[in-house]
Formats: C-alpha cells, sequence, structure tokens
C-alpha cells in the first residue's frame, strides 16, 4: 500500500520539513503563554496570537523536559478544538479563542 505522496509521485527524499525552507521559522518563537502535561509525553501548550486571542496545540514529546520540549508541540502540534481547550485551560475563558 502507497502511502499519499508515494501515490502522487513525490519524491519523499526531496521534502523537506517547513523550518528546512524557511530558515526565518527557526528565529521565530510562539508567544506561549502556558502550558498542561496529559501525561509524561503528551503536552498541551496556549499559544496567543497577535489579534489577542489565543488557541491551543497538542504533541507528543519524549517528556524529559517539558520546559524545553513546548516550542515544538507550538510549531507541530495539532490544534485542539475550543470545548477541549477551555477545559485544559480554565484561566483563559474570558479571553478570544482562535479557530
Amino acid at each position: 500500500m502507497k502511502i499519499r505522496s508515494e501515490a502522487c509521485g513525490v519524491d519523499r527524499s526531496k521534502v523537506r520539513p517547513f523550518s528546512a525552507i524557511d530558515p526565518k521559522w527557526e528565529k521565530c518563537k510562539m508567544n506561549i503563554i502556558t502550558h498542561a502535561a496529559l501525561s509524561r509525553k503528551i503536552l498541551v501548550v496556549a499559544v496567543d496570537r497577535i489579534e489577542g486571542a489565543w488557541c491551543a496545540y497538542i504533541g507528543i514529546v519524549p517528556g524529559e523536559n517539558h520546559e524545553k520540549e513546548k516550542d515544538s508541540v507550538a510549531r507541530n502540534g495539532d490544534k485542539l478544538g475550543v470545548g477541549v481547550a477551555r477545559a485544559i485551560f480554565p484561566q483563559l475563558k474570558n479571553t478570544p479563542y482562535a479557530w
């Protein structure tokens, strides 16, 4: 069974992560408001946005140092829906959530 990139004729050896395409991305730090560990290896971060709203991302991490791992989750994690995000970060209930 072929994965989508192979089925479309994409040479996976030439696919680079976003940070490799644009080196400025590595210098760009997202402003993380707070983070919460759902388990040792599952981390959720709340990130504020320029328009004054916030959003939450979830990701799998090695679980060795959440302070160092939270930037990776902010850049590469999956965005959470508003209901789950507000349940994890109730302290942000009065701040708009960014879709």
